[in-house]
């Protein structure tokens, strides 16, 4: 706030109202970045990091959104995590089950949602990637998302089934399918730094959509996709 105080003078008579005083607004709030933690086995938290610059005055709620590749017991929610008044970081973890059945490695991404107070724009890091072992190149993954009917769009997240080594970029191709029908598509370009990437479609409309990787350069992966499922 900014204060000003009427002082005695010679030419002047004081009033009643001595003193004014203005509040001033901070706009300046804390952005927020998200780090995933190094990779786990099936059975294990997967831990994550949230980082605030400037550090906050008070307490912020940030709200996240968790996602997964893979049948390993991951609750795909949207959770608020606090960091504290006068703290720069806050962490929290989100736990796998371990079972009995080989399978495709998976993955865990949480993905920084819009909230009060903060900004952040980072892409989704992924925790629990492993490196692709012996020089195997990674597979492309898209997992079934999930919409709501009142939702206006939905996010496709594609994403390596391991972290490939430095310098190896996977470039997947793909076609987005509305109701049955071709509604465009692109390329990705994923790497051992940028793992995952984020395809989003407008819903208005739509009965079903769909987003395929035809085929990936450095990759395996030939004719993998993913379908929206609309849950009402």
């Amino acid at each position: 706030s900014v204060t000003v105080t009427l002082v005695d003078g010679s030419d002047y008579d004081l009033g009643t109202n001595k003193v004014a005083a203005v509040a001033v607004a901070d706009n300046d709030v804390p952005d927020i970045t998200i780090t995933g933690g190094g990779a786990v086995t099936e059975g294990s938290e997967v831990s994550f990091t949230l980082t605030a610059s400037p550090t906050p005055a008070s307490a912020i709620t940030v709200n996240v959104t968790i996602s997964a590749v893979g049948d390993y017991g991951v609750t795909t929610t949207s959770q608020g995590v606090t960091i504290p008044a006068g703290s720069s970081n806050a962490s929290f973890t989100v736990a796998t089950t371990g079972d009995e059945v080989d399978e495709a490695d998976g993955s865990v991404t949480a993905t920084l949602a819009s909230g009060t107070g903060y900004t952040g724009s980072s892409a989704p890091p992924v925790g629990g990637l492993a490196d692709c072992s012996g020089g195997d190149l990674p597979n492309v993954l898209v997992p079934n998302p999930s919409v709501s009917s009142t939702d206006t769009e939905v996010t496709f997240v594609v994403s390596l089934s391991c972290l490939p080594a430095e310098g190896t970029e996977v470039e997947a191709y793909y076609g987005l399918s509305r109701n049955g029908r071709f509604d465009g598509g692109g390329t990705l370009t994923l790497t051992r730094n940028d793992p995952s990437s984020d395809v989003s479609m407008g819903i208005s409309g739509a009965e079903t959509l769909g987003l395929d990787v035809m085929f990936a350069i450095n990759s395996p992966t030939v004719g993998v996709g993913g379908k929206a499922i609309f849950t009402d």
